[in-house]
């Protein structure tokens, strides 16, 4: 089991322009303040860091607390940055970001149970799929809030009612060890084969389909039996002839389309022939109504009108006219080519056409098409039945696995193991609740892990914290998750000096080993606790003026880092997450 300590928190409002620090003790921590001088707010602002929202004051609310909390897990020190927009931000022991996140459930709550053992899945009331549940579930059994806690166990947080179906009992057994971490891995291991053999087992129901269909379909053409050797000489002929369509057809069209690109370039040169006639018939016609000189238009000298030039223009024309003859003989030509491939391709037609003929022949009353359909039938049904034994094979190997899982499941059903567990938890539970002197409270309604106490008055919250010490400790001897600080807000409820004495000597005595405890109180102690005790005395001024500069500094390092990070760091989800720097 990993431990996990609470070193430091910096709170700081940057409109206030006010902070706090606060340091703890590795064992125990008195938070010491008469009401409103923060108590609550300090330490509720320790799970809302860790992404745990408690109910906490409008006013602190408004203030728009960016908070800082260093902590160590098993001899590694972390650091955790939370922005007053649900960012948060996680450094290791070199100050190096190792995560930023937007939002609990953006990532953070996964990161954040890997680093701390909570791997208990819990089913979502949403969609009913096992999913890790977010911070406040780990830490439930280790907050005592001054609000809710101490009528009622197991309600500290806020939104835990509708979030998961029936999760009181799944938690409380794995925090008690029960079900602990060994049996949420395993079974997700088997809920993975399940998953897989699933998807297997579809695989072979559409395969046992098709098979079925093969038959229907076999069935329907059972007389077709004769062996293929019966259609040599019709295959031979079949094949003989594709071959020959084939060579032919490629020709055919090579030819057919060399003809049209011939007929196209034709084309374009008779155009090009006749627009050139044209005009030079224009030219001709302007030197026969012109005078017997002519002004060039482009540098205005004149020029002889001569017959030379006349005749020169005449025999242009002439010349363009033997062409265009020419040409559109050469286009005839291409057409007639044309044609005929057209009609060689119609004689491919023909021998398609024989082709299906052949296909159509029968023997007796059996085609020889159908019998290839009835061949190719019986080859794919064979494919499928040896990938239907292949598949099946795979789903008979992870069945055998399914089984193993669900034997070493089997150990955390154990009768024997459970009561173990259970009694060590009643145990603690009546030997508490006699310290505590709570001696109206029946065995029975503590016999399961989720009590059903009904105490009034001052015997309850002595009840509920000798429930909670029972836990506690159970959890530290069977639990498998990370063993988190202990947080007790404001025990004296409706205590009496004597009762309120004998709760903190309850407490000094009980805690658990190598546990961290952070206990708020009204009055200083009459007894001596081995630790440190952090005292506030402004009334609603937990944050203050004069420490504003120093923690400023250092959290504005932790917030620059991040931003650089996100920055840089390709592996960090991209988003608007920091904004300005403080």
């Amino acid at each position: 089991m990993k431990r996990f300590y609470i070193s430091e928190i910096c709170l700081i409002s940057k409109e206030e322009k006010k902070a706090k620090r606060v340091s703890f003790h590795p064992k125990i921590t008195i938070i010491q303040g008469r009401n409103s001088t923060g108590k609550s707010c300090l330490v509720k602002s320790i799970y809302r860091t860790f992404g745990a929202d408690t109910k906490i004051h409008p006013l602190w609310e408004r203030s728009h607390i960016i908070s800082l909390i260093k902590f160590n897990v098993d001899g590694k020190n972390f650091s955790i940055l939370r922005r007053e927009n649900n960012i948060f931000a996680v450094f290791n022991q070199d100050k190096e970001v190792i995560g930023v996140f937007n939002g609990v459930r953006q990532g953070f709550a996964a990161f954040l149970a890997d680093l701390l053992d909570f791997k208990i899945k819990l089913d979502s009331s949403k969609d009913n799929q096992p999913k890790t549940p977010p911070p406040a579930y780990l830490f439930l059994p280790y907050y005592i809030d001054q609000d809710l806690s101490w009528k009622e166990p197991w309600k500290s947080f806020l939104n835990l009612r509708n979030e998961f179906t029936n999760w009181y009992v799944p938690l409380a057994e794995y925090h008690t060890g029960i079900k602990p971490n060994e049996y949420y891995e395993i079974k997700a291991e088997n809920d993975k084969l399940k998953r897989e053999k699933k998807g297997y087992d579809n695989q072979v129901y559409s395969i046992s389909n098709l098979i079925k269909n093969i038959d229907e379909k076999l069935t329907n053409s059972s007389n077709i039996n004769i062996d293929m050797e019966q259609f040599k000489e019709e295959v031979k002929e079949l094949i003989k002839e594709c071959e020959k369509l084939s060579k032919q057809q490629e020709l055919y069209k090579n030819k057919l389309q060399s003809s049209y690109n011939r007929k196209i370039r034709i084309k374009e040169q008779i155009k090009i022939v006749v627009h050139t006639i044209k005009e030079i018939n224009l030219d001709y016609r302007f030197a026969l109504s012109a005078h017997d000189e002519v002004e060039c238009p482009t540098c205005g000298a004149m020029y002889e009108n001569s017959f030379l030039e006349r005749f020169a223009i005449a025999q242009d024309e002439q010349e363009c006219n033997q062409l265009f003859n020419s040409l559109n003989d050469e286009l005839l030509g291409i057409e007639n080519d044309i044609e005929a491939e057209d009609k060689n391709l119609k004689k491919i037609q023909t021998q398609i056409t024989l082709i299906e003929n052949i296909l159509a022949k029968k023997q007796g009353e059996i085609k020889l098409k159908d019998v290839i359909e009835a061949q190719s039938r019986k080859e794919v049904k064979q494919v499928l039945v040896i990938q239907k034994k292949e598949i099946n094979n795979k789903v008979l190997e992870l069945a055998q696995k399914m089984y193993d899982y669900t034997e070493r499941l089997k150990k955390y059903n154990d009768s024997e193991r459970r009561s173990e567990i259970k009694y060590y938890y009643q145990n603690r539970m009546k030997l508490y609740l006699d310290k505590l002197d709570v001696t109206s409270v029946s065995e029975d309604s503590y016999k399961r892990l989720i009590p059903d106490i009904r105490e009034l008055g001052s015997t309850l919250p002595r009840a509920i914290l000798a429930y909670h010490f029972s836990v506690l400790q159970t959890i530290n001897k069977y639990g498998s998750s990370a063993f988190c600080p202990i947080v007790i807000d404001n025990p004296n409820q409706q205590q009496d000096s004597l009762n309120l004495n004998n709760i903190l000597g309850f407490i000094k005595d009980n805690i658990p080993n190598k546990s961290q405890l952070i206990l708020c109180l009204e009055e200083m102690p009459q007894i001596p606790f081995d630790g440190e005790i952090v005292e506030l005395s402004n009334y609603r001024q937990l944050l203050q003026e004069d420490e504003y500069d120093d923690i400023e500094k250092e959290v504005k390092s932790y917030v620059d880092l991040a931003m650089k990070a996100y920055e840089t760091d390709p592996q960090i989800n991209k988003g608007n997450l920091f904004g300005q720097s403080i």
